[in-house]
């Protein structure tokens, strides 16, 4: 069904489709009214201006603008408006039927009470039909025919069958609710994981470019040695190229369903060395495949390790393990030298915290967790270390 644009208290604003589709409807339902109504005019004596005939004209009247009106006001839902039309139409029915026991006009009254059970609360729905019911199962103790407890017995019938409907409706709009709340979820947890992506690659590079630019402003400014500000320059310009080429890895690792992290890892310390790191990179266990999220997650941790390393101990060597195990893959950073504590928020001797502090290591934090792994960074004896695992 297309969708509608709310408006009021139980009532929604239909879009054209439902338009459409609400006019052929309602031709329908004038259709069947027509039909009936020409087939009372050709019994005899089932309406006229006069006695019995006048009654049944009169009730049919009343149950027959009632519905009109019904028909003719709009989207459904559940107002005063709609309540009081439906009740009458139900109860005006029944009346009929006592004067004109006849399944042709059995209509209104089964209408009636199905419509109360589909769109109104227990109460109303229950006196609406009640009431109807009440009227023909009379109508058949005062011997007007036992027909009448038929369609007394019918009513609640419609009824049932009415709030049966309101129940599958209300059923489906829960799960469009929730498959709405899903993709809103979806969308929220894309929209985090591009904020990341966007730290992660362009948060390096320019805050290296930057720092390189004001090197070179700095040692013009104060020794006039184009010389070294070029050197800054040029490091600048490599930062701008290594950021391209970590946005064109994240991009085919996010197209890829699976990836070998080793090989990506590989590469990251490759460019660090090149950089003038001393990084030192092993292997334990056997490399597979692991699917992009896990393993974006897994390199974005030791690329963060890594600059931490870079940033708080400069020069020192940095080990740069990953493990496969079964079930698991595991990276380690591990710095000889350890950072200081402010790098986290509870970097005690001797203890293994929780990732905390700097924006950075927040990222690695939900990285991981967005994967269902794990993350800590903390001393480890005398040395720093970070450890992420996710599971494979």
């Amino acid at each position: 069904m297309s969708p509608s644009t709310p408006s009021g208290k139980g009532r929604t604003v239909p879009d054209s489709a439902q338009r459409r589709r609400l006019w052929y409807e309602r031709g329908v339902l004038l259709a069947g009214l027509a039909a009936m109504l020409a087939a009372m005019i050709a019994t005899h004596g089932a309406l006229s201006l006069h006695g019995a005939g006048l009654r049944v004209a009169i009730a049919l009247a009343v149950a027959s603008v009632s519905w009109l009106a019904w028909v003719l006001t709009g989207p459904r839902g559940d107002t005063t408006v709609l309540r009081v039309l439906t009740a009458c139409t139900a109860v005006s029915g029944s009346v009929l039927l006592l004067l004109y026991p006849s399944l042709a006009v059995y209509w209104f009254t089964f209408w009636g009470c199905f419509n109360a059970g589909v769109c109104f609360p227990t109460p109303v729905g229950a006196a609406i039909t009640g009431g109807s019911a009440a009227i023909l199962a009379g109508g058949w103790l005062d011997q007007r025919g036992n027909i009448l407890a038929a369609f007394a017995a019918v009513a609640f019938v419609g009824y049932v069958i009415g709030r049966n409907r309101r129940q599958y409706i209300g059923l489906a709009s829960m799960a469009v609710a929730t498959a709405d709340e899903r993709e809103r979820e979806a969308a929220r947890a894309e929209r985090e994981r591009i904020a990341r992506e966007l730290h992660d690659v362009l948060g390096h590079s320019l805050t290296g470019v930057s720092m390189q630019i004001e090197s070179a402003a700095a040692v013009l400014e104060t020794t006039a040695d184009a010389d070294r500000a070029l050197s800054y320059l040029d490091n600048a310009g490599k930062l701008v190229r290594t950021g391209q080429q970590e946005a064109d890895a994240a991009v085919r690792t996010l197209r890829a369903g699976q990836v070998a992290v080793d090989v990506m890892i590989e590469g990251l310390v490759d460019m660090q060395r090149a950089g003038g790191a001393r990084v030192q990179f092993t292997t334990t266990g056997t490399p597979r495949p692991l699917g992009a999220d896990p393993a974006l997650a897994l390199y974005r941790v030791t690329q963060e390790a890594l600059t931490n390393a870079a940033k708080h101990a400069p020069g020192e060597p940095v080990e740069v393990g990953l493990g496969y195990t079964a079930g698991a893959v595991r990276v380690r950073v591990v710095n000889d030298t350890a950072i200081n504590d402010s790098a986290v928020n509870h970097g005690g001797a001797g203890a293994r915290d929780p990732v905390s502090g700097g924006h950075g290591l927040l990222g690695m934090r939900e990285r991981i967790t967005a994967v269902g792994g794990t993350v800590s960074a903390g001393r480890a004896g005398t040395r720093w270390q970070v450890e992420a695992r996710v599971s494979a």
